[in-house]
């Protein structure tokens, strides 16, 4: 088409579809706004649980000497349940001895 041949009605109606054009434009950068908004703000919520979570988790140095502590506790039983098992076993054979004896 040339331009001496376009009616008054078509370039009223390209000046339009012109105008839909940007305005579609404008609606889908605005969605994508939207969009990038939604999945900044999915990380930034993720950022703030990581943080929260973050201090909820002991420290290897903290674990280590907990760890350790218990460990000690642990032998300290152990020990204490040989003692009275010997205990326990001397006892009995005192009184297998006595019984023994007493008839």
């Amino acid at each position: 088409m040339s331009a001496d041949n376009i009616s008054p009605d078509q370039l009223r109606e390209m000046f339009l579809a012109h105008d839909r054009v940007h305005q579609m434009a404008e609606k889908a950068i605005d969605i994508a706004k939207m969009e990038v908004d939604r999945r900044l703000d999915g990380m930034n919520q993720l950022r703030d649980q990581i943080n929260n979570e973050r201090g909820v988790y002991m420290t290897r140095h903290e674990y280590e000497a907990k760890h350790d502590a218990l460990d000690g506790t642990i032998r300290d039983l152990q020990k204490f349940q040989w003692m009275m098992t010997g205990a326990l076993l001397v006892v009995q054979l005192l009184i297998g001895l006595v019984l023994h004896f007493w008839k």
